[in-house]
């Protein structure tokens, strides 16, 4: 199945490969441990994020 979102938080709960575009090319393209970094999502989103990852879970805050 391929979706397309742009909620981050969304695809880091479902999605087993994510891919990152910037710009309209891939940033990153991978498991969500990888795709996620924080120096990836700062290039994409030209923002400081904290990632928490507790419980299980995978939380972006911007």
């Amino acid at each position: 199945m391929v979706a397309v979102v742009h909620d981050v938080n969304f695809a880091a709960r479902f999605a087993g490969h994510i891919l990152l575009l910037h710009q309209g090319r891939v940033l990153a393209s991978g498991s969500k441990d990888v795709v996620l970094s924080k120096e990836n999502l700062r290039k994409a989103y030209q923002l400081e994020p904290t990632v928490v990852k507790q419980d299980g879970g995978f939380y972006l805050f911007f």
